[in-house]
Formats: C-alpha cells, structure tokens, sequence
C-alpha cells in the first residue's frame, strides 16, 4: 500500500490486473506502434501528373483514372507553319497492364478523334488524320502522335508528344531526321516519370 502527502491509503491499479490482461494490453500496444502509416486516400492521380497548366487541364476519373486535355501551340517557323495540336489522353495507371487513350482534339471544329489505346511496354507512331506540314525539297510529312509507356505504377515512364514522318526514297524518316525539322521536333507534351504505388494501393485498399 501506498501513502499520498496527507498519510491516506492510495491502492495501486496495476497489482490487480492479472498476468494474462498486462500481457494482452502489452501485446497491443507493441502492434500499435509497429503498425504502418494509413494510406492516404485523398491523393489524386492529377497531383502526381503535375503538367504545365498553361497547355494542360488534368481532370480525376473513379477508379484512378484521369483525363489530360491539352492544346499545344506548334511553331515551324523554318517551314512558316504554325497551328495547334490539341490531344486529351485517358490514362488507366492501375490497370493491368496500364494503359493510355488517345484522341485528337480540334476544338475550333468540334472534331475528337480517337487514335488508339496502348498499354505499358507500348510504343506508338500514328499520323493525325488530316494534318501534315511541306517540306520543300522532300514532300509532305505527316503529322503524328508519339507515345512511349514502360515501366510498372512505381515507376512509369510516359512521353506523349508531336513528330512528323516523311517516306523519302524507300526510307522512312522522323522527327529531327527530316531536313529543315532539326531540333524542333518531336514536342513533348508528356516527358517524366511518375509514381502511382501509393494511389494504386489506395484504391486496393478502399476496394
């Protein structure tokens, strides 16, 4: 028995709980403070995207999907040629495998083309359908839509961007491969490496 300052008789809690109860509460305690970290589940694919928001609007889907609708203006001034390339890519990161769709956008004449779906370890070389630029000497180019996707949602690499290809005796060339096109193409409009884990994870765990 214990005594406070005023001689009164203070009984001690601890003596009284039984050997199992202080294992039991010491066991969960230990699985507490080992435990890891909740995910979070408010982090949105957008926030790991992070693109120019001068040329790019990022849109969060359900399921971790998300859409990117982009204008980029295009500058050939070698070749005086100057538009727009609008392009929106749905983009599946969690999927398996992860996948990207694409469609042309010209927004002045209401046109959305899709071009086509790809999947991680993809490489993609489509034209626009209806746009290509001249290039003296050679001929007209196409305008097309480059894409490369590899890697695996900790670590997934995506370049989605504008080149031109040409076919000039019997070869195909592309991008800075063509004369007068050196060093200005292709445009990237996507060029990084992202991490989705924590946002896969998220949706595994709400699953």
């Amino acid at each position: 028995v214990l005594w406070d300052q005023k001689r009164r008789a203070v009984v001690p809690i601890l003596p009284f709980i039984s050997n199992r109860t202080a294992a039991m509460f010491l066991a969960a305690t230990l699985l507490a403070l080992a435990a890891p970290a909740p995910i979070p589940l408010t982090t949105s694919a957008c926030e790991v995207v992070d693109l120019d928001d001068r040329y790019c609007t990022c849109t969060d889907l359900v399921a971790q999907k998300f859409i990117l609708d982009c204008e980029v203006p295009i500058k050939l001034a070698a070749l005086n040629f100057s538009d727009s390339f609008g392009i929106k890519m749905t983009a599946d990161a969690c999927a398996d495998p992860a996948s990207i769709t694409i469609d042309v956008v010209e927004r002045a004449f209401g046109i959305d083309v899709p071009l086509k779906t790809i999947t991680v370890g993809e490489k993609l070389i489509t034209p626009i359908p209806g746009l290509s630029v001249h290039i003296p000497d050679v001929g007209d180019a196409s305008l097309d839509v480059d894409v490369e996707f590899h890697g695996d949602i900790d670590e997934l690499t995506a370049k989605v961007g504008l080149n031109a290809c040409i076919k000039s005796q019997g070869s195909t060339l592309c991008g800075e491969d063509i004369p007068y096109l050196q060093n200005l193409l292709p445009i990237w409009i996507i060029d990084g490496t992202y991490d989705f884990g924590h946002i896969c994870d998220a949706a595994a765990a709400r699953a």
